[in-house]
């Protein structure tokens, strides 16, 4: 499954290039892709696209992977004090339940 994750903060592309580079610190099993998010080009426009501020990941639609995942999201959500959207989930700062974290993963999946 492909994800976009938008940081919400201020400073959106340099918190979600924080947000990449700890994920992929992480390891995480079933991670295939992690990348900035990029704008498309526009006519005339020559490099890399400018960067969006959301990281787009690829992961394994497996519930015990995603529910990883997620702890690691909320784990950087409460260290930087970051609220965190993945689609129309929206990761608070505060702790999770491991019961909160497995019914999101569940809701998520079966979309």
């Amino acid at each position: 499954m492909e994800l976009s994750i938008r940081v919400d903060s201020d400073s959106a592309v340099e918190d979600a290039s924080l947000l990449q580079k700890f994920i992929a610190k992480q390891n995480l099993e079933g991670v295939e892709k992690l990348e900035l998010e990029r704008a498309p080009h526009q006519p005339g426009e020559q490099g890399l696209g400018k960067l969006l501020g959301n990281v787009l990941i690829s992961i394994a639609d497996q519930i015990n992977v995603f529910k990883e995942f997620l702890t690691q999201l909320n784990v950087f959500a409460a260290k930087y004090d970051r609220r965190i959207h993945v689609g129309d989930i929206v990761i608070p700062t505060s702790k999770l339940t491991a019961e909160q974290i497995e019914n999101i993963a569940i809701a998520a999946l079966k979309k």
